[in-house]
């Protein structure tokens, strides 16, 4: 139906085209504008080709009785109460808010291409219909019982959205190389590769993942993010698995060029974003994990990652730029003013790491504020967790941090 819409009628033809070349140069964006723009001339009637043609060549002119009248406004008050009607006749019940507002953004998006003008397209509310819709991002503790409760392929997909800010659409096509390849400008003391955190985890923090132009949601420029160690530890024992072979996958020869992520089947497959999400929310579901009255969806865990990082970062332009909005960040276009360098991006990504870090203190301990709490409980209760702390970091080798030698102080005396 998509494609046929640009066929038919010129006007979506040179609307879409405009798009994709100063907006998002993506498919999926495209057909998302396609099919709701399809929907709302599906149940209006209305032949966009016409109104564009009626619109270039309206005039102003006087009838016989001396009344003035103007074409262009005709026809917008007529447009307007098509498209008013059409929006407030979608049942909220079936369609959220959210949803029923994109619809609305599509269509001042051709009507602005056009230049077709005077015609104010609703910003639907709560009065017009809407259930509120309270944001109950996801939590830590929901994070940690979806990836528990994961299969080791979802373990490690989920684990490196949650630690990269990636979508799904870039990620699923991310190779081995771009998490293996070495920037020329980085001094050979500092580890930044998946080969090199293999060596010797304890020397490398976080490690590199480029983002080619070409795996992007809009292809326009390259842009690099990173992943932290527990997304190194998921994505180690997947690949493993890989080679070896498991009752669901076949053994597999790994090469740079192999897909980070693949179909459970031989031969291995682009895994499909769409079936990773429906995975996410399926087991999100089972476990009693929701959003208010809405199911919770994999771009939740990109959400989470804003907000971590938030905490961490001097500057909020490398969260975007570690999400991929490098052509359209926060309402300006970053990109082209705003290029860290790796160096600079890994200085800052390192001050996020212990904000995205989702086992460790849950599974073996608690944070130094909740042993607090606890000593006031119980001494030795205190202590045991205390001793669980630094256990848990010698082996994360995080010996130098500021949280293991608080709690060596506690311990020792």
């Amino acid at each position: 139906m998509e494609n046929k819409l640009k066929e038919k009628y010129s006007s979506i033809d040179s609307w879409i085209l405009a798009v994709r070349r100063t907006g998002s140069n993506s498919d999926s964006t495209e057909d998302t504008y396609l099919s709701a723009f399809g929907l709302f001339l599906e149940a209006t009637k209305i032949n966009p080709d016409e109104i564009v043609h009626r619109w270039n060549n309206a005039k102003v002119y006087i009838d016989d009785n001396k009344v003035i009248h103007n074409q262009k406004e005709e026809i917008a008050r007529e447009l307007e109460a098509k498209i008013r009607n059409y929006l407030f006749s979608l049942n909220p019940e079936e369609l959220t808010c959210t949803y029923r507002g994109k619809l609305g953004d599509t269509i001042r998006s051709f009507l602005k291409h056009h230049n077709i003008q005077g015609i104010n397209v609703p910003e639907l509310s709560d009065s017009d219909g809407c259930p509120e819709y309270i944001e109950n991002p996801l939590t830590l503790g929901d994070i940690q019982k979806i990836i528990d409760n994961s299969g080791i392929r979802e373990k490690a997909y989920n684990k490196f959205l949650e630690s990269s800010g990636l979508r799904p659409v870039t990620l699923r096509k991310l190779k081995i190389r771009d998490i293996d390849s070495r920037p020329k400008e980085l001094e050979t003391n500092i580890k930044v590769t998946f080969s090199e955190w293999l060596e010797n985890p304890n020397d490398v923090q976080c490690v590199l993942v480029q983002c080619p132009k070409k795996v992007t949601k809009g292809k326009k420029v390259d842009h690099h993010t990173w992943i932290d160690r527990e997304t190194l530890e998921y994505l180690k024992t997947y690949l493993e698995a890989r080679k070896i072979g498991t009752r669901k996958i076949q053994p597999e020869e790994l090469t740079e060029e192999s897909y980070l992520f693949v179909q459970n089947k031989s031969p291995p497959t682009l895994v499909s974003k769409q079936s990773m999400s429906n995975i996410f929310s399926d087991t999100a579901r089972q476990l009693g994990v929701k959003e208010g009255k809405f199911d919770v969806h994999i771009y939740m865990l990109k959400d989470y990652f804003e907000k971590q990082c938030g905490k961490g970062v001097d500057d909020l332009r490398y969260i975007d730029y570690w999400e991929g909005h490098v052509s359209y960040g926060r309402k300006v276009y970053f990109r082209s003013y705003f290029n860290p360098t790796v160096i600079e991006s890994r200085e800052q990504y390192l001050k996020c790491i212990d904000y995205l870090k989702i086992k460790g203190i849950a599974e073996e301990s608690k944070t130094i504020e909740g042993l607090k709490k606890d000593k006031e409980k119980s001494d030795e209760q205190f202590l045991l967790l205390a001793r669980m702390m630094v256990g848990y970091l010698e082996r994360q080798g995080e010996t130098e941090s500021e949280e293991y030698k608080t709690l060596k102080r506690i311990l020792e005396k």
